[in-house]
Parts: C-alpha cells; sequence; structure tokens
C-alpha cells in the first residue's frame, strides 16, 4: 500500500482514490493482531509478528486518516460526503486504538513473572517427584560403587555379577538417559518461553508508543470534523476506549487548552478535568 504524504492535502486526491483508501483503512481496522501468545509452540511463531508488521501496518493507516480527512474536507464534496467520510475516518481510527489498547499489558514485568512461575510450576511439578526418587536411587548406587572400591582388585575381578545386578544396571542406564533427555526438553521448553515473552515484550512496548503517538492522530481527526461538537469527540473518544478520566488529559496532552479545543474545556468534562487539575496544584 502507497502510503499517502501530507502533500496530498494540497493536491487532493480523486473520489475513486479515496474510496480505495478507505476501503483499505476499513480491512485494516477490522484486521486482528496476529494471535500467538505464550501458549503459543515456538515452531509456530511466525517471523511478522517477532517483526510486528501488524502493528506497524496500523500505524501507517493512522497517519493516512489523518490525511484523508483533511482531505475529504478541503475537496469540492457534499455535505453528506464530507459527513460520511468523517465518520468512517473516526470509527476506523477508533478500532485500532481500542484494539491497542486491549492488547496492551501495562504491568508486563510483573505479568511476564506470573506466566514463568505458572508456566514452569507445571512442567515441573511432576517432572521433580520422579527426579527426586531418581536422584535417591542414583545415589545409592554412588554408595555400593564406592564400597566396591574398598575390596582389593583382585577379588573385585573375581567376583561376577548376577543376572539381576545386570538388568538392574541396564535399566538403570536406560532410566538415566530418559530423565537427562526430559531435563533437557524441560530446558527447552523454559528458553522456547523466555525468547516468547521476550517477543511478546518488545510487541508491548511497540503498542505503548503506538497509543502515545496515535491518541493524537484519532483527536486530530475528531477536531477536524466535529468542531465545537463536544459529544460526537468525546462519543468516538469512548469508542476508542477512553475512560472519561483519561478523554480530557488526552486532550490536554495533545493539545492543549486553545481556540480549538475551548469548547471541549467548556463541557460538563471538561470542566471537571479543570476543577481536579486546578485542586492537584
Amino acid at each position: 500500500m502507497g502510503q499517502l504524504e501530507w502533500s496530498d492535502i494540497r493536491g487532493g486526491v480523486s473520489p475513486d482514490k479515496l474510496d480505495r483508501l478507505l476501503l483499505i483503512a476499513r480491512i485494516t481496522s477490522a484486521a486482528p493482531l496476529f494471535g500467538e501468545n505464550e501458549n503459543t509452540p515456538s515452531e509456530q511463531m511466525t517471523p511478522d509478528f517477532d517483526l510486528k508488521n501488524d502493528i506497524s501496518l496500523k500505524g501507517k493507516v493512522m497517519v493516512d486518516l489523518v490525511i484523508i480527512s483533511k482531505i475529504n474536507l478541503k475537496q469540492k464534496f457534499s455535505a453528506v460526503r464530507k459527513k460520511e467520510v468523517g465518520q468512517l475516518c473516526s470509527i476506523y481510527a477508533a478500532t485500532m486504538l481500542k484494539m491497542m489498547k486491549e492488547a496492551y499489558i501495562p504491568d508486563f514485568e510483573g505479568w511476564k513473572k506470573e506466566v514463568m512461575e505458572r508456566k514452569t510450576a507445571v512442567w515441573s511439578k511432576e517432572f521433580n517427584a520422579r527426579w527426586e526418587s531418581f536422584l535417591k536411587e542414583r545415589d545409592e548406587r554412588v554408595e555400593r560403587k564406592k564400597k566396591e572400591l574398598s575390596i582389593p582388585f583382585e577379588q573385585r575381578m573375581r567376583r561376577q555379577k548376577t543376572e539381576e545386578e545386570r538388568i538392574r544396571d541396564r535399566e538403570f542406564g536406560e532410566k538415566d538417559a530418559a530423565f537427562m533427555q526430559e531435563a533437557r526438553e524441560k530446558w527447552d521448553k523454559c528458553r522456547n518461553l523466555a525468547n516468547i515473552l521476550s517477543i511478546m515484550e518488545d510487541r508491548n512496548s511497540k503498542i505503548k508508543s503506538f497509543l502515545k503517538d496515535k491518541g493524537g492522530s484519532l483527536l486530530r481527526i475528531l477536531l477536524d470534523n466535529y468542531p465545537g461538537k463536544a459529544t460526537e469527540v468525546f462519543k468516538y473518544l469512548k469508542l476508542a476506549g477512553y475512560e472519561e478520566g483519561e478523554m480530557m488529559e488526552l486532550v490536554d496532552r495533545e493539545e492543549g487548552k486553545t481556540e480549538e479545543t475551548e469548547f471541549l474545556y467548556q463541557s460538563p468534562l471538561g470542566r471537571k478535568f479543570l476543577k481536579e487539575k486546578k485542586q492537584k496544584k
């Protein structure tokens, strides 16, 4: 997809191209994020999940939506058409932001620790019980070997192992090899989980940046399309997953109190925000 440039606002685009861009935005905004998670086997992880291509694509489309919105308002479309495109830009941008908010894990370190402890506990519970029994048997065999070594060499050489002893030795060797293999597999699981969680941590940081940067993109679309209409602005911010207490914080952080945003500060939600902000000083 060829991304729009800010210069396109001056030149404009044809109605057909605008429709194609809106179709791309609709598909992209509706597409779920890649579904790999801490339960996905390492061999099923896709390179795109690691590269965060899904997040990057939604970020590009968010920028496109801001430009599409501005092009739509500047071109000689009917009032009905401009209203429709403005609504679509607002919905698509809000949809992507909500998706990111739902995917974001605020306390990732705490969550990662809980996952590691829970999963390793499940893997270790049965293995550890059998491992302790195996170690006890191995220690007993070591002690018997030490006692045998205390017997003179010639006497040891004359002594022949019984068939029962040979069977026990063979069974113990097989058990030893099986336990070592299981221990390696358990270590591999822990290593793979650590790798997956590391990838997820990188994605979570990317999502955090998306939320920080693109909240302003949605707000810009709303201010352009709904000047003086606080109810509409807050409606789409709610659709994007913002709580009431977060909405004016976003406005204040991204735009501040200006002539363009004054109507938001004059709304009941805005007045409540200013009152609370004053009390915090």
